[in-house]
């Protein structure tokens, strides 16, 4: 499938974000609604009520985790060139997978902006995140 819009246009909103992250003196942020990933992406889905999450740095680099049942659509709609799944099952906890991601990518203990108004994040969800956070 092909994307909505160039990549020079996919660019340039990439550059804005990483601009305002670091004018915020953050290290990145953590995009949770399907919007902001489809402005930034491309990626498009029907499953922004459940918990997924766009990893951007203050130097661009982007990481989506998400649903097995969201992965197909996130590798056919978006720019994204690293996408984690999580396993949706009782129990699960995206936020963990998270957090290792967060760790691998070196944003241990950094400043994080994190988008909490969002379908997908759910006040036990954001709870459940901030938990995960304070274990960074």
């Amino acid at each position: 499938m092909a994307l909505h819009f160039s990549e020079q246009e996919f660019a340039r909103r990439r550059q804005a974000l990483e601009a305002r992250v670091k004018a915020s003196g953050l290290d990145g942020m953590l995009l949770f609604r399907q919007e902001s990933m489809y402005w930034l992406s491309g990626y498009d889905t029907f499953g922004y009520v459940f918990f997924q999450c766009l990893v951007v740095t203050a130097d661009g680099d982007m990481k989506l985790i998400t649903r097995a049942p969201d992965l197909r659509q996130a590798q056919n709609t978006s720019n994204i060139a690293d996408i984690r799944v999580w396993v949706d099952k009782h129990g699960s906890t995206p936020h963990d997978d998270l957090r290792e991601l967060l760790d691998e990518m070196g944003l241990k203990q950094k400043r994080l902006g994190v988008e909490y108004e969002a379908y997908g994040l759910t006040g036990r969800s954001a709870m459940r995140l901030n938990t995960a956070l304070r274990l960074l």
